[in-house]
């Protein structure tokens, strides 16, 4: 019941408190269930939903190539008004 809503809430607080507590959440998707499944011996009757490593930030000069070029680079995001909407799907809630 509600399991997907349920993964988002705890992931996101699980996020929030390793901030709190000075460590890194970092949420991964695409992983492969059954390799999670084999890896961990988890019963056919949970599904595994998320996964999210948590660990301690390393320092930017510690990467290589395009993980360097990425972590130093500007963060770029959405526009807000192409993921959330009004009146329907597509609907910008930024109404003119």
């Amino acid at each position: 019941m509600g399991g997907g809503y349920d993964t988002g809430a705890a992931s996101e607080n699980l996020c929030l408190e390793a901030v709190h507590q000075g460590l890194i959440a970092h949420q991964m998707g695409g992983f492969d269930v059954e390799a999670v499944r084999v890896a961990f011996n988890v019963p056919e009757r949970y599904q595994p939903m998320a996964m999210i490593a948590v660990g301690y930030p390393g320092r930017a000069e510690q990467l290589e190539g395009s993980f360097y070029e990425n972590e130093i680079a500007p963060r770029r995001r959405r526009p807000l008004g192409d993921t959330f909407f009004a009146g329907g799907f597509g609907r910008s809630w930024r109404m003119s």
